[in-house]
């Protein structure tokens, strides 16, 4: 599909449940609810076209998927992303979740917490707790076998979380296969 270059391309946050982080972006989630704008289960193939979208944001979801899942989600953001598009994805960072830990600056509950979720004994909803844990390297190699590029650690600024647990990673589909 050619767009003229006055055309706008879709932005899109992946499971940004009830915290809308851009107003400008679309909010695509599995559960329904007043700050979601499209419903779709994110382990199954994304309602976008291939190339249709400028720039997707990922924020707290790759951890609630195993890593197979996690795998195929980030090939849907290649194959939706337009050339040049950008993904940024932040999730907990197990490097710095352990150091603080060791460090004793990170309590044993709150450990529990970003290693395994937020777990409720009356919890009933699958995606409450974390399926897998990543660092950067294991991110970045996922990123690079998706085929994006540009892979890029930048300081962690999105309103939820405690910034210190976690890390934010920018990316780049390239403009040439």
């Amino acid at each position: 599909m050619v767009r003229s270059r006055h055309e706008k391309y879709m932005k899109l946050d992946i499971c940004g449940g009830n915290t809308k982080i851009y107003k400008d972006f679309l909010n695509v989630d599995g559960r329904s609810g007043p700050q979601v704008d499209i419903v779709a289960d994110i382990r199954k193939p994304l309602p976008f076209k291939d190339s249709e979208v400028e720039e997707i944001l990922s924020v707290a979801t790759l951890e609630h998927l195993i890593i197979d899942q996690a795998n195929r989600l980030i090939k849907e953001f290649y194959r939706i992303l337009k050339y040049g598009g950008t993904l940024s994805i932040g999730v907990p960072d197990m490097k710095k979740i352990c150091e603080s830990y060791i460090n004793k600056t990170l309590p044993h509950t709150l450990l529990n917490q970003y290693i395994y979720g937020q777990l409720f004994e009356t919890s009933i909803m699958e995606f409450d707790c974390h399926k897998s844990i990543y660092d950067f390297t294991v991110l970045k190699n996922m990123l690079e076998v998706a085929g994006f590029r540009e892979i890029t650690e930048v300081p962690y600024n999105y309103p939820m979380h405690r910034k210190d647990l976690m890390i934010k990673i920018i990316c780049q589909k390239p403009y040439v296969q």
